[in-house]
């Protein structure tokens, strides 16, 4: 069993709804490692959703690498404390804290983060730590502090998951406002059709992990 730290990070656009993530991983006995990504399968409504986004694919990209193996212990850390909190809500994982750092509160009813995209999530994560056994802890990291060690690190998940967010801001399309749409009455059979196939496919890839790359990295 290794113990493995994964510090995540996510920027945010609201005009555009573009988000870039970061994360950097170390494993016991291995060199740390920068990942970093935009989302690119549907844009995040929301700073929280693209934190809980950071942490699933952060987790995905460290099984997908080889830096977590079956009964590790992973710790997570992010600056979002309600995207901490909400694993402690919804996952068997336990909080260590630090004494630098906000305390967590494993909350009572279901976080309100926990809805759409950032019950998908949650979900996923779960999924990837279920089958591998994984013992996971969350710690909360002050975000936009100054320091070494680990404020150091934040920051450079922040520059990093800035510059993601940026090339997805640049490649994105305007979001166009639904009530300029045309109805679906209006609209060809086929297209109507089109519409809920491009629903079903959005429904399906709130977070860009695929069910197929998570089958590969748990099995």
């Amino acid at each position: 069993m290794a113990m493995v730290t994964i510090i995540a990070d996510a920027s945010f656009c609201p005009a555009s709804r573009a988000g870039g993530w970061a994360a950097w991983i170390k494993a016991d006995g291995r060199d740390s490692a920068m990942v970093s990504g935009s989302f690119t399968k549907i844009p995040p409504a929301s700073s929280g959703e693209a934190e809980f986004f950071a942490v699933a694919n952060a987790l995905f990209k460290a099984v997908k690498d080889g830096f977590i193996g079956r009964r590790d212990k992973v710790m997570i850390q992010s600056d979002c404390v309600a995207v901490l909190e909400a694993m402690l809500w919804g996952l068997d994982c336990l909080e260590s804290r630090h004494p630098n750092a906000c305390g967590l509160t494993r909350p009572r009813t279901r976080p309100g983060l926990v809805a759409g995209a950032g019950e998908r999530a949650l979900t996923t994560i779960g999924a990837i730590a279920a089958p591998l056994d994984l013992e996971l802890f969350v710690r909360h990291v002050r975000g936009h502090t100054s320091g070494g060690g680990r404020q150091w690190v934040n920051r450079a998940c922040d520059r990093a998951a800035r510059r993601a967010m940026e090339i997805a801001r640049k490649n994105r399309a305007p979001l166009t406002d639904s009530a300029a749409l045309p109805s679906a009455e209006a609209r060809p059979t086929g297209e109507r059709a089109r519409d809920r196939r491009r629903a079903r496919r959005k429904a399906r890839n709130l977070v860009d992990i695929s069910a197929t790359e998570l089958e590969k990295a748990t099995g």
